[in-house]
C-alpha cells in the first residue's frame, strides 16, 4: 500500500501582546526551525509539508522583553476545500515588564526623599505629594520609603516610614498614603538658683 503523499498545508497565526496589541517579530518555531515571523499587524502565515490528519506543534518564540508562550501550538493537519482561508491561531506574550505609576500623599510630609531599593526616585512637594513610575516584574512586591533624616524632617513621626504593594500583570496605577504627626518638644526644666548672699541681720 502506497504512503499518504505530503501535501503543503498553511495557517495563520496572530500574536498579541496585550488584548488588541499586535506584536511584530515573533517568530514561529518548528522544532529549532523558523518557519514564520509576525508583521506589523503580528500576523504570521506559515506553510509546511505534512499528511492529513498529522499533528504539527509551532512554538512562539517572542521578542525581547516578552514572555513566551510555555506550551506550543498544537495544529492538526486537515485539507480545506479551494477558496477557504486558512485557519487561524492565536498566541499570546505579555510584556516581561509593566509599568506602574505611584503617586505619594503623605499628610504633614513635604519635601521628603522618596527611596526605592535604597535609590531616591522622587520627593514630595510642599503639599506632600509626589508622583513616579516604575517599570516591574509581575506580582513584585514593592517597599517605598519615606525618609524622614534629613534636616527639618527629625521630629516628624513615624520615622522613616515604608508603604508596600505588589505590582500586578498589567499597566497600573498605585496609590499609597502617609500620615505624618510632629512630635512636640520636651519642655526642659531649669530650676531657679537659690540666693546665697549674705544673710541679713
Amino acid at each position: 500500500m502506497d504512503e499518504p503523499k505530503s501535501i503543503p498545508f498553511e495557517v495563520q497565526i496572530t500574536v498579541t501582546s496585550d488584548p488588541g496589541l499586535a506584536l511584530p517579530g515573533a517568530l514561529i518555531m518548528a522544532g529549532t526551525k523558523v518557519v514564520g515571523k509576525t508583521d506589523a499587524a503580528g500576523s504570521a502565515k506559515v506553510r509546511f509539508g505534512g499528511k492529513e490528519g498529522d499533528q504539527v506543534e509551532l512554538a512562539v518564540k517572542c521578542p525581547a522583553d516578552y514572555s513566551s508562550p510555555a506550551a506550543p501550538l498544537t495544529i492538526g493537519l486537515r485539507h480545506l476545500s479551494a477558496g477557504s482561508r486558512p485557519p487561524q491561531f492565536e498566541a499570546h506574550c505579555p510584556p516581561s515588564l509593566r509599568t506602574v505609576v505611584v503617586g505619594i500623599r503623605a499628610d504633614n510630609g513635604a519635601n521628603l526623599p522618596v527611596n526605592v531599593l535604597g535609590r531616591t526616585v522622587a520627593r514630595t512637594d510642599a503639599s506632600g505629594a509626589a508622583l513616579f513610575s516604575l517599570r516591574l516584574k509581575s506580582a513584585e512586591q514593592v517597599l517605598v520609603t519615606l525618609q524622614t533624616t534629613e534636616k527639618g524632617a527629625e521630629r516628624l513621626r513615624p520615622e522613616s516610614p515604608s508603604l508596600t504593594f505588589v505590582s500586578k500583570d498589567k499597566d497600573d496605577f498605585v496609590l499609597l498614603e502617609q500620615i505624618f504627626t510632629l512630635q512636640k518638644v520636651k519642655a526642659v526644666y531649669v530650676p531657679k538658683k537659690k540666693f546665697t548672699g549674705p544673710t541679713p541681720l
